[in-house]
C-alpha cells in the first residue's frame, strides 16, 4: 500500500498514519496533546517504513522547438601551406622546322657591303677662315661600305678646275651628270664641287684614302684634302656619289 502511493506522500499525511499506528498501537491519547510540527518527531524506523520506493522512470517526452541560431564564430587562424606538388612529367615538344630564309634586304643585308652595282650617296660642305696656303679638310662617308676601294674622282666648278683626274673621268663616264643630279659608274666615287671660295684641290691628292692616308678612296670612305689661296674667308660645298663594282 505504501508503494502506491509513492511521491504522493506528504508530511500532512505521514502524521495521519501515525496517529493511526500509534492508536492501534495501544497508546492512545487525547489529540489535543500532540502536535507533530517535524519529521524528527517521527521515529527513524517508522519513518522509513513510510517513505516509498522511487518510481519507474517515465517514458521520454516529445522533443522541444529548435533553438535560435547562435551567433557566427570568430575565423580560425590559416592552416600551414601544404606541400608543393610533384613536377609534371610532360615531356617537351620537338623542334619546330626551320622556315624559309627571308628576302635579302633593300638594298642591302646588315652587316654586308654594298651590292654591285647598287649606288649610295650624299653632300659635303666647308667654311672658316684661314691663313694662305692653309690644308683644309672634309670627310666623305658611305651609309654603306663596298667590298673594294673605289677610284676616287673630284669635280670641281666648272667640270675642270680641282679636278683629280683632269677631264677624263666626265669623258670617259666614269663621273656624269651634275652636282644636283650626280653619277658614277660601278667601282668610280665621284665628288663633284658646286662652290669653291677661296679654296681648290691639292695637287696629285685631292681625294684621300681615309683609312691608309694614301691618294684615292678607301672602302667606307673618303676625305677632300683642299688648300687655301690667301688668307681669309674660304668655302666650299657639293655633292658625291659612288657605285659599287
Amino acid at each position: 500500500m505504501f508503494s502506491r502511493l509513492g511521491g504522493r506522500f506528504r508530511f500532512v499525511n505521514v502524521v495521519v498514519v501515525f496517529v493511526l499506528v500509534f492508536a492501534m498501537s495501544g497508546g492512545a491519547f487525547a489529540a489535543s496533546k500532540f502536535l507533530i510540527t517535524s519529521t524528527k518527531q517521527i521515529k527513524p524506523s517508522v519513518l522509513k517504513q513510510l517513505q516509498g520506493k522511487r518510481g519507474a522512470v517515465g517514458p521520454v517526452g516529445a522533443p522541444g522547438p529548435q533553438g535560435p541560431v547562435g551567433l557566427r564564430g570568430e575565423a580560425g587562424a590559416p592552416g600551414v601551406a601544404g606541400k608543393e606538388g610533384p613536377a609534371g612529367t610532360g615531356k617537351e615538344g620537338p623542334a619546330g622546322k626551320e622556315g624559309p630564309a627571308g628576302k635579302e634586304g633593300s638594298p642591302w643585308t646588315a652587316g654586308g657591303t654594298l651590292p654591285s652595282g647598287k649606288t649610295e650617296q650624299g653632300q659635303w660642305a666647308i667654311s672658316g677662315s684661314a691663313a694662305e696656303h692653309e690644308i683644309r679638310y672634309v670627310a666623305v662617308s658611305y651609309p654603306i661600305p663596298l667590298s673594294v676601294e673605289p677610284v676616287a674622282h673630284l669635280i670641281g666648278p666648272g667640270e675642270g678646275a680641282g679636278e683629280l683626274k683632269e677631264a677624263s673621268a666626265i669623258k670617259s663616264g666614269e663621273c656624269g651628270g651634275t652636282v644636283a643630279e650626280p653619277s658614277a659608274g660601278p667601282g668610280n666615287l665621284c665628288i663633284f664641287a658646286k662652290v669653291f671660295t677661296n679654296l681648290t684641290g691639292f695637287p696629285f691628292n685631292a681625294v684621300q684614302n681615309a683609312e691608309t692616308g694614301s691618294p684615292g678612296a678607301g672602302k667606307a670612305g673618303a676625305y677632300l684634302n683642299l688648300i687655301t689661296l690667301e688668307a681669309g674667308a674660304a668655302s666650299g660645298f657639293g655633292t658625291w656619289v659612288v657605285t659599287a663594282p
